[in-house]
């Protein structure tokens, strides 16, 4: 949980900067190549969807533990 926590406000910092930047992304993306702008965008997908799936493991692990308990 930790680890993901880390990770996941790692991600949220580089997104909030990245749209706090209107000037940034008006200006710097139009400008890059294509190729580029599908492979950070990808990259950006595949990291959401791993943070997502970080949490949703630990939440099924955590009902399965209380589960158990019970």
């Amino acid at each position: 949980m930790c680890v993901s926590k880390k990770e996941g406000g790692g991600v949220d910092v580089i997104l909030s900067s990245y749209h706090a930047s209107p000037a940034f992304t008006s200006y710097v993306i139009p400008r890059v190549s294509n190729r580029i702008g599908l492979l950070v965008a990808v990259v950006i997908v595949v990291v959401i969807v791993v943070v997502v799936m970080q949490y949703a493991y630990n939440g099924v692990l955590s009902i399965f533990i209380v589960l158990a308990v019970a």
